[in-house]
């Protein structure tokens, strides 16, 4: 798990793929994956203050468009993906003239990022790096419900702070699936019973208020982060992958 394979594995039937993506590379290889960038991307690397800032964006907005690209094949190329984005954010593929769709969801940070990619059914991701979290019994009494409060009460120190991230991971997840983001409360998610091990199927509500199955599945993708996939439906196969630090395939 988490390898760099020698070239893209095929996106096939019930297949998910998750790829890790280090994103403090040499500046050489951020200004050339920086071409492939749209201009509004390149008009949003310019505007961050501090360059390893810009650099992270960059590199992960564009190995995006590289998979996406390779995924669709037919042609595509990173700089030819256009996007549309929801109500809150969450992005999608225009213009792919596929039977089955791709779906795609990233999350990033500090130097890594995490990138979803199925087909036909919502896929969300979060990732953390771990850190000490100021008041994590406050935002949890703001925004857990009272299962997952109970638990981090009766924590302590570092296992408080796993935990913590844990449950921020999930809720993240769940919600970016869905694409109502945090629009939808966070504390009308209990994802205290996951196992994590396994996906495990979490029924929730979406901003319309129509119930959506999905499964959830912890993640552990570099020392120092932890992280959540949420995946529409059940029977799907989940493969993760680590994206090769040269910046792209051969």
């Amino acid at each position: 798990m988490w390898h760099p394979p020698h070239e893209l594995p095929p996106l096939l039937g019930e297949a998910v793929h998750i790829w890790s993506v280090r994103l403090d590379i040499n500046p050489a290889q951020v200004h050339r994956l920086g071409e492939t960038l749209a201009e509004d991307e390149r008009e949003r690397a310019a505007a961050f203050r501090f360059a390893h800032l810009r650099a992270r964006f960059v590199v992960t907005r564009a190995v995006v468009r590289q998979l996406l690209a390779r995924y669709v094949g037919a042609g595509a190329t990173p700089s030819s993906l256009r996007f549309r984005y929801g109500a809150f954010g969450k992005p999608s593929l225009i213009e792919t003239h596929e039977d089955v769709p791709l779906s795609f969801n990233v999350s990033h940070s500090d130097e890594l990022a995490l990138i979803a990619v199925a087909r036909g059914r919502d896929v969300g991701v979060d990732v953390e790096g771990v850190r000490a979290i100021a008041n994590a019994d406050g935002i949890a009494e703001r925004y857990f419900c009272a299962p997952e409060r109970e638990a981090l009460r009766s924590s302590q120190d570092e296992s408080k702070t796993t935990l913590f991230l844990t449950y921020w991971t999930r809720k993240e997840a769940l919600l970016k699936a869905t694409g109502d983001g945090l629009s939808v409360p966070l504390d009308r998610v209990d994802v205290s019973g996951v196992l994590g091990e396994q996906p495990q199927l979490v029924f929730v509500l979406d901003g319309s208020g129509a119930p959506r199955q999905l499964a959830l599945v912890d993640l552990k993708p570099a020392g120092g982060y932890i992280g959540a996939l949420a995946v529409e439906g059940s029977g799907w196969q989940l493969s993760c992958w680590r994206w090769p630090d040269s910046g792209d395939l051969t």
